[in-house]
């Protein structure tokens, strides 16, 4: 019988609970410890809430989908999830969701307390399925926050230390693994596979070491270990074996199998013949069994219902649009915890699309977890927001809209860079400085910015823009643009916009930064399953609401005034305040703090990019 991912999963709430009894009650310690998938929505934690008469994870014909009895159930509704973590006042300038439903995924600080409030009882336990699966949410966390800081630390002072909560968590999640892979635990063996593919947590790449870990876990039934072995078939030009792999993994139920031969199939990659209704029966059955090491399946269908997957043009015949049906599988990916699923519900929520009320409490929540994970889109929607605020919910923030949009600059985006630019140009946080406004405009233009060749050649004619202007001009676009978020009601599917097929994110979750240059001097080469050609990525854009020049300005405005030359000339990567005094940091004050070792004796790990002692 082939191990399902991610199935026999409960309510967190209930888990946390369960935890604290065993603490107090050593003697029912072992009897029903059930830790499940933080991030796991299926029997608990994401709730399918809209009642409707389409189909949005369960395909519209009774074909056979694998052997794995693929089935239509609905979500159970879940418990709430966080109140048994001590509530704690909001140190943060992004505004709190307030009402959150269950379908909306945790901040990265509540994922920490779960995890922390877990650590304990499951190392205590004598479950090793519980254990695993506290230490691959573990972990999960502890690389986003690694990498993020990597990225963080090009602009900003890097910390001076890993945080204490992220070093007890990634170390005795380690301990753990470690032991029950030595022991060839099926599960555990597959994660130090990945390990050894990826080179993390101070492993070493060794793409034959990690074929024979996931060798010995597919031997053991663990069906993701097929699949995984399916891609390093398909990475050596192998396709006629890595199909045979995928066949064997989407047969046994696996979610990243059933995306991937779902994809070949219907854009008739790899020699297969185009047939859109097997290959969305693949992809229903993908988005249907998505966990959060594989969310692809859910996003894609979603975003093929919303009729916004570029260059996928999928018959009506076979796929009509449903926007509800879109938007339940979109925000089940982005709870799972994938990146482009969060951006585009972070837009949604800011322009009232898919459904969604406009909210930018949940726009902001949203676009900072995509943040966290390298996608430079949210980190220019935060910029954006924060350049003016919005009444009652959370106050203009001028630093932290000029701190993420340098972010989104460094990787390359050129409407980021086009922002600071204009940061520069009127003096946004930044000392007015017309020669490294040209300097950035001068970078967005090279990478197509047509508005940025227009500032430059306004700013090299004095034409510059006041501060004056931008509060009466920019920021009043931008406050019109929510407004008509507000009022309305529904929209229409917007146009389609040439861009690039969006390179997919493997299920390792490894691709968390953008494909520009400078981002992929911190990412590890790509295993993407989809596409199969190295096609740049971007997001969906949005033309109507997100023009090139970031903030709405008119490239040809001529003002009356001009900004004053001969400023001195800040660096653009460390601006004032001091770099070391960050806009925001939920790091652990350093007072107290002790280097934790714990059972299982492994040697320490190679330091990695943002990780210290």
């Amino acid at each position: 019988m082939h191990r399902r991912i991610g199935e026999n999963t409960t309510n967190m709430q209930q888990n946390v609970a369960s935890f604290e009894q065993q603490v107090d009650n050593p003697s029912q310690r072992y009897s029903s410890l059930r830790y499940p998938r933080m991030d796991q929505p299926q029997n608990g934690g994401y709730q399918q809430s809209y009642a409707s008469n389409d189909h949005s994870t369960h395909p519209p014909t009774s074909l056979p989908i694998s052997a794995s009895g693929y089935n239509n159930n609905t979500y159970a509704a879940p418990t709430p999830r966080f109140d048994t973590v001590a509530e704690v006042p909001n140190f943060s300038p992004f505004p709190p969701v307030r009402n959150a439903g269950p379908n909306i995924p945790p901040t990265d600080d509540q994922k920490e307390a779960v995890l922390e409030a877990a650590r304990e009882a499951v190392l205590g336990c004598n479950d090793p399925e519980q254990q695993l699966t506290w230490a691959q949410d573990a972990l999960s966390y502890v690389e986003i926050s690694i990498q993020n800081e990597a990225r963080v630390s090009r602009t900003q002072t890097a910390r001076p230390r890993t945080p204490r909560a992220e070093h007890v968590l990634r170390e005795d999640a380690l301990k753990v693994t470690n032991f029950l892979a030595d022991q060839f635990h099926p599960k555990a063996q597959f994660m130090r596979g990945m390990w050894y593919e990826f080179g993390k947590f101070g492993y070493p790449v060794d793409k034959p070491e990690s074929f024979q870990c996931y060798k010995r876990a597919s031997e053991r039934g663990y069906a993701r270990a097929w699949y995984r072995m399916g891609m390093q078939f398909e990475s050596g030009n192998d396709v006629i074996t890595a199909i045979k792999f995928y066949r064997m993994a989407s047969d046994a139920g696996d979610s990243a199998a059933c995306y991937r031969l779902g994809m070949m199939i219907i854009l008739g990659q790899h020699g297969q013949p185009q047939d859109f209704e097997r290959g969305l029966q693949l992809i229903y059955a993908a988005a249907h069994t998505a966990d959060d090491n594989a969310p692809q399946g859910a996003y894609v269908l979603g975003m093929l219902q919303a009729k916004e997957l570029p260059k996928v043009d999928v018959p009506d015949r076979y796929l009509p649009q449903s926007i509800q049906s879109a938007k339940i599988n979109i925000e089940r990916a982005a709870f799972l915890g994938f990146a482009k699923a969060q951006v585009r519900m972070g837009s949604a929520y800011e322009l009232g699309e898919l459904n969604c009320d406009f909210d930018p409490a949940l726009s902001l929540h949203y676009n900072a977890l995509a943040a966290r994970q390298g996608e430079v889109e949210a980190e220019m929607a935060i910029s954006k927001w924060f350049l003016c605020g919005h009444e009652g919910v959370f106050e203009k923030n001028e630093e932290l809209a000029f701190t993420y949009a340098q972010r989104a600059a460094v990787d390359g985006l050129p409407t980021a860079q086009f922002a600071v630019g204009y940061f520069y140009e009127v003096g946004i946080y930044v000392q007015s400085n017309l020669q490294e406004a040209k300097d950035w405009y001068g970078k967005a233009a090279e990478n197509g910015n047509k508005d940025a060749k227009k500032r430059i050649e306004a700013v090299s004619r004095s034409k510059t823009i006041s501060r004056k202007e931008h509060e009466s001009i920019a920021l009043k676009k931008i406050r019109d643009q929510h407004r008509e978020s507000i009022h309305q009601v529904t929209m229409q599917p917007l146009p389609e916009v040439p861009s690039p097929t969006l390179d997919m994110p493997d299920p390792s979750k490894l691709s968390l930064y953008s494909q520009s240059p400078q981002s992929q001097q911190l990412r590890a080469p790509s295993a993407a399953p989809y596409p199969a050609g190295p096609i740049p990525g971007t997001s969906p854009q949005l033309p109507e609401f997100r023009p090139t020049s970031a903030f709405g300005i008119n490239p040809n405005l001529r003002p009356t005034s001009a900004a004053t030359f001969g400023a001195a000339r800040p660096d653009p990567y460390l601006t004032s305040p001091p770099p070391s005094q960050r806009p925001y940091s939920a790091a652990y004050p350093e007072d107290g703090y002790q280097r934790r070792t714990s059972a299982g004796g492994l040697a320490p790990q190679q330091r990695q990019p943002g990780y210290s002692d």
